[in-house]
């Protein structure tokens, strides 16, 4: 029998050329009558399973898979063959089951444990491989079948499970998955699948693509179309893989860099293009380490440059992780977000510091005005949280837009739910019965958080950022009428409006807007301004369009293009 090679160290398990005795030596002795296989695989999949190794049932069914996923086997007993080609939507059942528990399901502790885990890796792998066997084309249209979709999307999991821990195994089983997962129906079947099934579908495939662009320089551009795969979680599985590869980065060859780069660059665009769809995935990957992750790796083109493997330019990594930072930007608007960026500072400031960066590296100041806004939204929101003086007062139309604690008083919160302030009881009675009248009750029961739920508080300071600034330029708006449209913003830490006449009805500059959002911001941005906005002209219709992390629109549609594009500091 021939021995396990460091490339492939367990690729002589499936060697057509181990003989019965040598695969007894592996596994143990075996049934090998067809009634005894049957048995256990046709019956019904447990709730749960004893990990413990005592459940003789588990066993029996673990033999079963053992003798009839033989190569050995399948190669000289053809009524094995015809048992595999019938039994394979319950041996692909079978073994999805058996993997999420002995595999992703928690970490071995004992001996036994140890085997069972080793025995269903084999026959995964095995399965996966019988599935593009040209030898087995009678299986092969089965294998396009929903249940070795799940048995397959399962085995994504644990590929990008062993990747996480740094097992070896990743690297043969990710040989054999990629042979699959390049079928174009199996990516149209893997699309169909529960978000449960597909979440490291994305990122494995993002990876396989990376991998097999093999041109002199392998760190040029891949093109991934990742549409047809449900987005959910997706940022999520690209943040920890992209943290994965920080992690091994310092021991793997100059070679395996340049790969480990081309990935981090495919990471990192594909974290960029889907965080802009809401605030949420921006948290997900600010709590997969987003940020230091990319730190820690900033090095690497650099490192690259200056030993002659890349010829161009030694910024590959900062354009896409500094594209990356400014798309987390806008979000610092919401607290939880305004929150996590200054936590990481440290980490990634350290990160940054130990590495040699060019004089005129672009990530540096992404950073750092990153961290700049997020402290001072931070400071904004708790302002306008208390109600203290120096904040807004919440009367979109109070002539005193900023109310200094120099020269008035403590500006009084209102006595229901105690997050909007005035600075009289003029402004408050105004606001009332404009405004917050209805909004008061959805603030009261909610407590500010830093969880991933955009609070009712998130929404009023954002919805108050866009009145305030808009009631302060009503001025210029109605001399700058001729204009199509007026690009301003607010402050550097706040939000980006854009004021455009006669466009009603309006189109909505994002890319994937649910008709439900559409009919909110078509009903509520013109009841709401024609109301804040009375001042103005009637005949003229005036649309604000403001970025709103989180898709949770109360006053305007959102607005997806640069925040500070064609903009104005106030």
């Amino acid at each position: 029998m021939s021995t396990p090679s460091q490339a492939d160290p367990f690729a002589w398990l499936f060697d057509d050329s181990i003989s019965e005795s040598e695969w007894d030596s592996i596994f143990g002795p075996k049934i090998f009558q067809v009634a005894d296989i049957k048995k256990p695989l046709l019956k019904e999949i447990p709730a749960a399973v004893d990990i413990s190794f005592s459940s003789n049932e588990i066993q029996r069914t673990v033999d079963a898979l053992v003798v009839l996923l033989s190569p050995a086997n399948l190669s000289q007993r053809p009524p094995l063959r015809r048992t595999l080609r019938e039994l394979l939507p319950c041996v692909c059942r079978w073994l999805t089951f058996l993997v999420q528990n002995f595999i992703l399901g928690r970490t071995p502790r004992t001996l036994h444990e140890m085997t069972l885990q080793k025995h269903m890796a084999y026959l995964s792998q095995r399965l996966v491989e019988i599935a593009v066997d040209p030898s087995f084309e009678a299986l092969h249209n089965h294998s396009k079948s929903v249940h070795f979709s799940h048995f397959f999307a399962t085995m994504l999991h644990v590929a990008i499970h062993l990747l996480e821990s740094g097992d070896p195994w990743f690297r043969t089983l990710f040989t054999a998955l990629k042979r699959v997962i390049t079928d174009d129906d199996m990516l149209a079947i893997l699309s169909e699948l529960p978000h449960e099934h597909d979440l490291p579908a994305i990122c494995v495939h993002a990876l396989i693509a990376a991998h097999e662009t093999r041109h002199p320089d392998l760190l040029a551009p891949v093109d991934v179309d990742l549409r047809t795969f449900r987005q959910y979680h997706i940022v999520k599985w690209l943040a920890r893989t992209l943290s994965s590869l920080a992690k091994r980065i310092t021991a793997i060859e100059l070679e395996e860099l340049k790969v480990a780069c081309a990935n981090m660059i495919l990471c990192a665009e594909m974290i960029t293009c889907h965080i802009l769809s809401g605030y949420t995935w921006v948290i997900e990957a600010l709590d997969s380490h987003i940020l230091p992750s990319i730190a820690k790796t900033r090095f690497l083109d650099t490192q690259l440059y200056r030993v002659g493997e890349l010829a161009d330019s030694p910024f590959r990594l900062a354009v896409p992780y500094m594209e990356l930072i400014n798309a987390i930007r806008p979000f610092t608007l919401i607290h939880p977000v305004a929150l996590r960026v200054p936590r990481h500072a440290q980490r990634v400031l350290a990160c940054l510091g130990a590495q040699r960066l060019l004089p005129d590296d672009p990530f540096n100041k992404a950073f750092s005005s990153l961290l700049r806004e997020a402290q001072l939204s931070h400071e904004d929101i708790r302002r306008f949280r208390t109600g203290l003086g120096g904040t807004y007062c919440g009367n979109a139309k109070c002539p005193e837009t900023i109310v200094s604690s120099t020269d008035s008083p403590k500006m009084k919160k209102c006595s229901q739910c105690h997050v909007v302030a005035y600075c009289s009881s003029k402004c408050q009675k105004q606001d009332w019965k404009a405004n917050h009248r209805e909004a008061c009750p959805l603030l009261k029961p909610e407590h500010p958080g830093d969880g991933f739920r955009l609070s009712s508080i998130d929404k009023a300071y954002i919805k108050h950022m866009v009145q305030q600034n808009i009631f302060r330029l009503r001025a210029r708006l109605l001399q700058e009428k001729a204009t199509c449209e007026v690009g301003v913003a607010a402050r550097s830490n706040a939000v980006t409006v854009r004021v455009m006449y006669n466009v009603w009805p309006f189109k909505i500059y994002i890319e994937k807007a649910s008709k439900s959002l559409e009919s909110l911001n078509c009903r509520h941005a013109r009841e709401e301004f024609e109301v804040q906005l009375g001042q103005l002209d009637v005949s003229k219709e005036i649309l604000v369009v403001v970025w709103h992390p989180g898709f949770t629109c109360h006053s305007a549609m959102v607005y997806r293009q640069s925040l500070f594009e064609n903009g104005q500091s106030l």
